[in-house]
């Protein structure tokens, strides 16, 4: 099997055009850095600019059979997409890179995608910068090693790739179909004109964060939660372990199951996550741990504060860090249902979500499948 640069079976290597935008229907449709994701193209995001005042070179209008690839910024580098299919005229801006395979060079492109879209953490390793300043030359893009193999090889490989492809794509849409049933399942289960404030149901308090000048103090076997973990998932396990020293010391209540966590602070999406602990552990400062008295049930709680994520992060306190605390969590309003609607509400969404996280395991375990099959096909270690 022959192993070249791409640069070598690449008929075009660059990035895309400095965009002149317009809100005209007649514009060309711009891929950015936020259109490329899990491996295709979401162009509901596209922008598109005008060519009256600035023309797209032809080498950089998008056909069939290209790769894009992500070429600056931290988290999204190194993201590439395959253009099986595009119906109105299209380009890329400056932070993307176009690889357009040559036909003359025995490489099927699909087989190409397949195996760019798989080396995506090599090529974002392969950027350089600081900070949210990386950046992927198309030198490097075009020095990155591709194997060969015959074209019949490569087209059996790239049709059993695009099978795993298909099973993660209808795994993901039987997900994204149970959240939308959760969303308006939510938005009538919680319906009722009584609203009380959650401090006059509930116990809400706070953790402590023990010294970090102690290293010992993170070695032992008490599970203690910080607001990462709290992302809208029961948890049932902690990556966190404090020795007994740190919880004497730091005066950390072991909170019980049941207990919901709001993260308080958090950077990124981390605020106004709810979860429900199905372990005992002490938890962070920057999160409110409540504890239902009994007419308020701490699963239909939870459903509750889940399904006012936006809300949630809508309120506290506005600034440099904005945060909640614990003054604003006790004066949430919720919904009081009688003991017995609450269970019946937290049982359906329950089983909604039982759904969900079934789905995201399958889907989990396909994509794991592919990693496995792409380097063990490419390589020829699974004969096609």
């Amino acid at each position: 099997m022959k192993i070249l640069p791409l640069s070598e079976i690449s008929e075009f290597i660059g990035r895309g055009i400095a965009p002149s935008y317009t809100d005209s229907d007649s514009g060309t449709l711009v891929v950015s850095q936020k259109c490329i994701r899990n491996g295709d193209l979401e162009l509901s995001v596209a922008r598109k600019t005008n060519e009256e005042k600035k023309r797209v070179p032809d080498m950089k209008v998008l056909k069939v059979g290209d790769i894009v690839i992500n070429s600056t910024g931290t988290g999204t580098v190194g993201r590439v997409a395959y253009i099986a299919a595009i119906d109105d005229r299209s380009t890329v801006d400056s932070h993307v890179t176009i690889v357009r395979p040559d036909p003359s060079k025995n490489v099927w492109p699909p087989y190409l995608g397949q195996v760019l879209r798989s080396s995506e953490s090599q090529l974002e390793a392969m950027a350089v910068g600081g900070t949210n300043q990386v950046e992927l030359s198309r030198v490097d893009i075009g020095k990155f090693s591709i194997p060969l193999p015959s074209i019949s090889d490569q087209k059996k490989v790239a049709h059993i790739l695009e099978q795993t492809d298909k099973a993660i794509l209808q795994a993901s849409v039987i997900i994204e179909s149970a959240e939308k049933l959760k969303q308006a399942l939510s938005q009538d289960l919680f319906k009722t004109d009584q609203m009380v404030s959650l401090g006059d149901y509930a116990e809400v308090s706070t953790g402590s964060t023990p010294t970090t000048a102690r290293k010992d103090y993170m070695i032992g076997s008490n599970p203690y939660i910080k607001t990462t973990s709290i992302t809208g998932d029961a948890i049932t396990a902690a990556t966190l372990f404090l020795s007994d020293e740190a919880v004497q010391a730091s005066r950390l209540k072991k909170y019980q199951p049941g207990t919901i966590l709001l993260a308080m602070y958090g950077q990124g999406k981390t605020r106004g996550n709810a979860a429900i602990l199905r372990i005992e552990a002490s938890i962070t400062q920057n999160a409110a741990a409540i504890e239902v008295y009994d007419t308020l049930n701490p699963d239909y709680l939870w459903h509750y504060l889940r399904s006012q994520y936006e809300n949630l992060r809508g309120e506290g306190v506005k600034g440099h860090i904005s945060h909640l605390n614990l003054s604003h969590v006790k004066k949430l309003m919720i919904p009081l249902l009688s003991y017995t609607q609450q269970e019946q509400v937290a049982k359906v969404l329950g089983l909604v979500d039982d759904k969900i996280i079934l789905m995201r395991g399958i889907k989990d375990r396909y994509k794991q499948l592919k990693i496995g099959l792409s380097q063990d096909l490419v390589s020829g270690e699974i004969k096609v």
